[in-house]
């Protein structure tokens, strides 16, 4: 299933035109991370599983589509304390709602390497309209994207109860993309 979410931010359907390229990402080279504070230190963590469809052509990147399906049981950030506290009720409630989910439909150059989707990011059952800047480089059949977004956790529904508040866990938490993909077609 790793090979699959790549769950930052986790499925890309390829619906686009016919000369769009099919991309499978590369688990080992890939992480699709968070960064966050914790009682006002940082922390970092990567979900470690998560399926993609990526279609995506150079010459028409408004024809671009991803789906990113991430396990949010699968999130590791270094301390088992914490990573079980994540998925507990309270915060990303696995048990409930196992998956979080990422779609979008076209990019938009921004000149360079530099693109920008806009789409939308479920988390909780809940959805909201996000915007991911994110550069692409693409060598031959490898295809290489880095990005990130900031979202507000509270907006979907992380942290009921004591985790409600700033204090432990700030609201802002950064979703990273490094993501290693090859063409399939």
């Amino acid at each position: 299933m790793k090979s699959a979410l790549y769950t930052a931010i986790a499925m890309v359907t390829a619906t686009g035109t016919a000369n769009a390229t099919d991309w499978r990402v590369v688990p080992e080279d890939s992480t699709l991370g968070i960064i966050g504070l914790l009682n006002g230190a940082p922390f970092e963590g990567a979900f470690l599983e998560y399926d993609t469809s990526i279609s995506f052509d150079p010459d028409d990147p408004s024809s671009a589509t991803i789906d990113v399906v991430i396990d949010t049981g699968s999130l590791d950030t270094d301390n088992e304390q914490r990573d079980n506290t994540a998925r507990g009720s309270d915060l990303f409630s696995v048990a409930e709602y196992p998956t979080a989910q990422f779609t979008a439909s076209g990019f938009a150059a921004q000149g360079d390497d530099a693109y920008v989707t806009e789409g939308q990011l479920t988390i909780r059952d809940v959805t909201q309209e996000v915007t991911l800047p994110f550069t692409l480089t693409i060598n031959g059949d490898r295809a290489h994207a880095v990005g990130e977004l900031a979202i507000n956790r509270i907006d979907f529904g992380v942290g009921r109860g004591q985790w409600a508040s700033s204090d432990p866990v700030a609201h802002e938490i950064t979703v990273t993309i490094d993501i290693v993909a090859e063409a399939t077609n």
